[in-house]
């Protein structure tokens, strides 16, 4: 009884038609009764705001797919799609491919499985009357590149510190397109940096000798690139004679420079017993020696006899350098 004068309350006051009458009425907001007889009545009013669906677009638009190669790159996408608005309550989706077409539907990604025309569509759960689709074109994919021989010329480049020079690949294939070859510094003595076509632009940083290697679908060939400090000749003043016992004489190195390195020489004697080179700029160490380097040194008479005292471009450089003979009396 008690129940049934609180829903009669609430009729009431809501305004709901009297028993009989079978219209259908919309209530806003919603009215929900604690039937519990245990508990206390209460009545709750759900006031949550509810943000319909008012549009929704796959992502991509347009789909263009192959099939047909095994290794082939293109043959599927990922499907996504956007809710209007962006606060709708229900922010679900799903997607639907016909059954004849030519893909395959998993989850959200689209495959390919045969040749022809064909569409995605994705649905709004919110509101399954907005609804979006993709046309999707699959086309034969094109055959793998197969290359049989890679060729680089020049297959020895010299080039002294700072100079540029350049390198071609010939790549031949047997079928697909002809790929675009990758270069390497084995030992980083150079710079590389791509230019047009099958090229490579060289930059030498350091002396040594090195190996630049093109590579193309497996196959590689390489060019042997010999830097050089750019030192074409180099002699020093003043150019050996007669030193006393326990003097010293400064000495200074010529360089005739062909790149655009400072001169930076390494000095030494064939008798340190006799005559040392006591000092210069720096120190360079070669082969786990120190040697002294820089465009001047100072050499000293130690003991009688005869040294030959010579200046060197770079361990790599040979046979650029001068020596004179030191007598000491």
């Amino acid at each position: 009884m008690r129940i049934r004068l609180v829903l009669l309350g609430l009729a009431m006051l809501l305004g709901l038609p009297a028993c009989g009458d079978k219209s259908y009425i919309t209530v806003q907001p919603t009215v929900i009764v604690n039937t519990d007889t245990t508990k206390k009545d209460t009545v709750k009013v759900d006031t949550t705001t509810h943000v319909a669906v008012t549009g929704i677009q796959i992502v991509p638009s347009s789909i263009t797919l192959c099939y047909g190669t095994t290794g082939a790159t293109n043959t599927s996408v990922v499907l996504s799609a956007i809710i209007s608005p962006s606060n709708a309550t229900n922010q679900g989706f799903k997607f639907t491919v016909p059954q004849n077409g030519p893909v395959t539907l998993n989850g959200n990604v689209l495959t390919s499985s045969g040749i022809g025309t064909g569409t995605a569509t994705t649905i709004a759960l919110g509101d399954s009357s907005k609804m979006s689709t993709a046309f999707v074109t699959v086309t034969s994919c094109a055959p793998p590149a197969v290359t049989t021989s890679i060729a680089v010329t020049p297959r020895q480049l010299d080039l002294y510190i700072g100079q540029i020079g350049s390198l071609t690949a010939t790549v031949t294939v047997s079928s697909g397109a002809t790929p675009t070859p990758t270069w390497t510094s084995t030992l980083g003595c150079v710079q590389l940096s791509a230019t047009t076509g099958n090229s490579v632009s060289v930059t030498a940083t350091r002396a040594c000798r090195d190996s630049v290697v093109a590579m193309a679908n497996g196959e590689k060939a390489f060019s042997i690139v010999t830097v050089t400090s750019g030192l074409t000749a180099i002699d020093y003043t003043p150019s050996g004679g007669t030193i006393a016992l326990g003097s010293t004489v400064n000495l200074t190195a010529i360089c005739t420079i062909a790149g655009v390195m400072v001169c930076t020489p390494y000095w030494y004697s064939s008798d340190p017993s006799r005559v040392q080179v006591l000092g210069a700029p720096s120190v360079i160490v070669i082969n786990g020696v120190p040697y002294p380097a820089g465009p001047t040194a100072t050499i000293k008479a130690v003991w009688h006899g005869t040294a030959t005292v010579c200046v060197q471009a770079t361990l790599q450089d040979k046979t650029v350098k001068k020596c004179y003979d030191w007598f000491v009396p």
